[in-house]
């Protein structure tokens, strides 16, 4: 009886109440899962003095209730029908449980005779079942509402859990680029020193949290659409001088201990122009999540399509050598993309055909692969910075051609000897690759 008492104390109003809060986050408190003793089912058919014993087992308590009521039905002769068991309802937060069975008679006076004062009819007899509350986890401590009642409950609660925080910083105290970039750099370039620090939920600094660091490339940036996002040459690089930190990963993560101040490191750009990420997280008991910006934008600045130039001059030029590795591969310097207009408007005037512009640089510029994904190299080593084009060995006399598919009958050689002079009139010089490559005179490669 001390085990019923326990249970079911409380009104089912302020037990309604209480999960209800629980259910909502239990304020500042985490709700956690009580430890509860092992089931005991009680069969109830007439009364409580049924006589009927308990059982461990939810079904072996109604078999034991159906066996009595097989047993009445014997000795009275006033037959019981049992329905099925139903679904078991809680009566509190996880103690008790009742599932109600409902029980029928049809057969007139023998009913009456064994006390069921009618011919026909049903009542409902029930499986009760109790466990007892053992305590709380470690760490947790009984629920109590003092608005409602002052009796603890049977639903744990603990302490909530600290918030922490993890930001990226410049260590010289420049602010970041915006909201969620970082700083931009140009590729392969050092980044300026950066630091992780943690944060409390008061925005005080968390002394000494080991942390994590992973430089990642951001899918289909920088005009590189080719699924390889996880190579270094996509990624870039972390590093430190921290004596805590260790590299893996081949040096994509850092990890280390921020120590009184945060964890000072510094990001290697990768020769590969893109968006990149440093995702940053606590790898000890500090649960924290990243905030504030974590972009970097690898890429040279102001690059411009060579496409918006061309629709708006309406300039006789066919773009070609796009992929689906690279969609968008005629970008440029702003100079760069206006000497290509001239040339390939000179080169109309004389010819009354339009080339080919071929490969320029890539969106935001850096390493222009054009083979296989383990394949970053030459001979597209020089198309970098937007000041490079290739000119395809064709021209097109077809006008409505726009771009490389020029049928052979309207195909016209382009003569080398007058590339090269239209190439030498707008600043630029020729270098010998499968197509004509014309670069800007003193440019970075």
């Amino acid at each position: 009886m001390l085990l019923f008492f326990f249970a079911v104390g409380w009104s089912n109003s302020a037990l309604a109440q209480f999960k209800l809060w629980c259910a909502s986050g239990g304020g500042d408190w985490n709700c956690v899962t009580p430890i509860f003793g092992p089931w005991t089912f009680i069969p109830i058919l007439f009364g409580p003095f049924d006589g009927l014993k308990p059982a461990p087992t939810a079904d072996a308590a109604y078999s034991e209730l159906s066996a009595k009521a097989a047993s009445f039905s014997a000795t009275t002769g006033c037959p019981l029908t049992v329905g099925p068991l139903p679904e078991f309802t809680f009566l509190d937060s996880g103690s008790h449980e009742l599932a109600k069975v409902q029980v029928s008679w049809n057969d007139g006076q023998a009913c009456i005779n064994a006390g069921l004062n009618t011919v026909s009819g049903q009542k409902t007899a029930t499986v009760e079942g109790f466990r007892q509350f053992l305590g709380c986890p470690i760490g947790a401590v009984r629920a109590v509402d003092q608005r409602t009642w002052t009796d603890p409950s049977v639903v744990c609660v603990a302490p909530p859990t600290p918030q922490y925080v993890i930001k990226l910083s410049r260590l010289d105290g420049l602010a970041p680029e915006s909201g969620t970039s970082l700083f931009s750099n140009e590729p392969g370039q050092p980044s300026p020193e950066l630091v992780a620090t943690v944060y409390d939920e008061h925005n005080q600094l968390v002394p000494n949290v080991l942390v994590q660091l992973q430089a990642n490339a951001i899918p289909n940036t920088g005009g590189h659409h080719h699924g390889d996002n996880s190579v270094t040459l996509r990624t870039g690089t972390l590093a430190s001088a921290d004596p805590s930190a260790n590299l893996s990963q081949n040096a994509q993560i850092l990890s280390g201990n921020t120590g009184s101040t945060g964890l000072v490191f510094t990001y290697n750009a990768p020769p590969v122009g893109g968006d990149n990420t440093i995702a940053a997280t606590c790898i000890d008991n500090h649960h924290c999540t990243q905030q504030g910006p974590m972009q970097v934008g690898v890429g040279i600045k102001d690059l411009q399509p060579l496409g918006d130039a061309v629709f708006q001059s309406a300039a006789p030029i066919r773009l070609t050598g796009q992929t689906t590795r690279h969609p968008n591969n005629h970008y440029g310097t702003a100079e760069w993309v206006q000497s290509t207009i001239v040339l390939a408007t000179e080169f109309f005037s004389r010819k009354f055909a339009t080339l080919g512009i071929n490969d320029m640089s890539l969106a935001q510029g850096g390493l222009f692969d054009i083979q296989n994904q383990s394949d970053w190299l030459p001979p597209h080593i020089l198309h970098r910075t937007g000041t490079s084009v290739d000119i395809d060995r064709t021209a097109c006399l077809d006008l409505t051609v726009t771009g490389a598919n020029c049928p052979t009958a309207e195909q016209l050689p382009v003569n080398f000897r007058l590339i090269r002079i239209l190439c030498e009139q707008v600043g630029g010089h020729i270098l010998k690759e499968p197509t004509i490559h014309c670069q800007l005179n003193g440019s970075r490669s």
